[in-house]
Order: structure tokens, then C-alpha cells, then sequence
């Protein structure tokens, strides 16, 4: 046989009992604590959309900081490519300037020799024009080499700015990630603030700055329904006129405790 927790009453209490249960004011009860449940339910599917909507803002952000990275990361490749080509060049240039500088000094040299040994007008000639074109093409090649070297620090340079700022994107989109994969504290969305923030406020829930403003939103203008926006006013203004009726009598009557001061003045 089963038995109910009514089953150790006496049956008068009993019956008193179910009485009570199946009266209005206990449906009433229930119908109330029912609709209390579900307001917290409601409250709670209000959060869980929250959450996803944050969810998808965070992932979002991450998404967009992806593609700058990416680009990043191709900058950096490309720069290492040009640096590769510029050591390169720069070597060549090098190279070439050295054996310039070889074939101008050998031209000199054979002028000053056709010179020393008083060769011939047309051998010290062609002597003499052989080293200056030497010479200018030393210079020539000189230069090259010293433009192949400017680049190269350019390049280099360019290369370093470039691993500074794939660093820093990096670290963004880390940090991003980071967030989405464990999001902190989920701010409550309009639409919870102006379905639930009033209750919210005073059940004592801590408020934002940016909550509280669009919660006041609609307690400003309950105020408004009930009057209490003049209430305050008029209490307000009473006070004001308080303090400037005090501020005249401090100034133009005895203070207080003088005999010659009236006993209905207020301080």
C-alpha cells in the first residue's frame, strides 16, 4: 500500500489539509509561485541569448583579425624574398666594383709605365684614355655597389617593420582567440535591460554604467506616470527656498540665541 507524508496526520487534520490544497487562495498560491519560476526561467533564456550573441561577436572579431595577420605574414614573406635579392645584387655589385677597381688600377699602371719608358705619342695615348675610361668605370661600378648596399638596408629595414607589425597582429588575433575560447563576464544585451533590467535593479543585481543608463530609461519614465518627477521637483524646490530663506536670516538677523532674535525664524 503506498503512503503519502499526509498519511501521519490524524484524518481530521487530514482532511483539512486536502481542503486547504484544493481551495482558491492555495491555487491562487500556486499559480504565483509558478509564475515566479518562470520569470526566473525567462531571466535565464535571456542570458543564454546573451551568450550566444556575445559568442558570435567575439568569434567575428577573431575572423577579422585573421585576414590582417594573414597579410602580415605575406608582407614578411615577401620582404625576405627582396632581401635574399638585394644580398644578391649587393654581392654582384660588389664583385664587379672590385674587379673595376683591378682593371683601373692596371690601366694606370700601364700609363704611368708607357710614360716612365717614353713610349710612343699614339701607345701613351691609347694608355692614358684606357686608364680615365678605367677610372670612370671604377666609379661607375663604385657606385653601383654602394646604391646596391643602400637598397639592401632599405630593404632590411623594411624587413624589420614588417616582423614588428606580423608580431603585433599576431598577438592580436592570439589574444582575440584567447577571448573567444573562454569569454569573461557576458554584458547583459539591450534587449535583456528592457525585458528584465528593472527587476534586475531591484533584486540588487550589480548594474554597468551603460546598464544603469538604459535601465534609468525606463524608471525615469515610470516616474513620470506615477508623478513622482514632481514630487521631486517640488521637494527639491522647497529645500532650495530653505537654504536661501536661511542664508538671508543668517545675514540680516541676530544669531541664534539673541534676545532680539525672532523665535519662528527658521535656521
Amino acid at each position: 500500500m503506498t503512503t503519502t507524508p499526509l498519511d501521519q496526520f490524524p484524518e481530521d487534520v487530514r482532511a483539512q489539509l486536502l481542503e486547504l490544497l484544493k481551495s482558491d487562495d492555495m491555487e491562487a498560491f500556486k499559480l504565483r509561485v509558478e509564475a515566479v519560476a518562470k520569470q526566473q526561467e525567462a531571466s535565464a533564456l535571456l542570458d543564454q541569448a546573451d551568450r550566444i550573441d556575445y559568442a558570435a561577436k567575439l568569434k567575428a572579431a577573431v575572423a577579422e583579425l585573421e585576414q590582417p595577420k594573414e597579410q602580415a605574414a605575406q608582407e614578411e614573406k615577401r620582404l625576405e624574398a627582396a632581401l635574399t635579392n638585394a644580398i644578391r645584387d649587393e654581392r654582384d655589385a660588389e664583385d664587379r666594383a672590385r674587379d673595376a677597381a683591378e682593371n683601373a688600377r692596371q690601366a694606370a699602371d700601364a700609363e704611368k709605365r708607357a710614360a716612365k719608358n717614353h713610349a710612343d705619342a699614339a701607345t701613351q695615348t691609347e694608355a692614358l684614355l684606357r686608364a680615365r675610361a678605367a677610372a670612370d668605370v671604377a666609379s661607375r661600378a663604385r657606385a653601383t655597389a654602394e646604391g646596391a648596399t643602400t637598397h639592401r638596408r632599405s630593404v632590411e629595414s623594411q624587413l624589420d617593420a614588417a616582423r614588428q607589425v606580423t608580431v603585433r597582429a599576431e598577438e592580436r588575433y592570439e589574444l582575440a582567440a584567447q577571448v573567444a575560447d573562454n569569454p569573461p563576464h557576458v554584458p547583459a544585451s539591450e534587449w535583456t535591460l528592457t525585458l528584465d533590467g528593472v527587476r534586475r535593479l531591484l533584486m540588487g543585481t550589480q548594474l554597468t554604467e551603460s546598464d544603469r543608463g538604459i535601465v534609468s530609461l525606463f524608471v525615469r519614465d515610470a516616474s513620470r506616470k506615477l508623478g513622482l518627477d514632481r514630487e521631486f521637483a517640488n521637494a527639491a524646490l522647497a529645500k532650495r527656498e530653505q537654504e536661501v530663506e536661511a542664508r538671508a536670516n543668517s545675514m540680516l538677523l541676530p544669531k541664534p540665541g539673541h534676545p532680539l532674535r525672532p523665535a519662528n525664524v527658521r535656521l
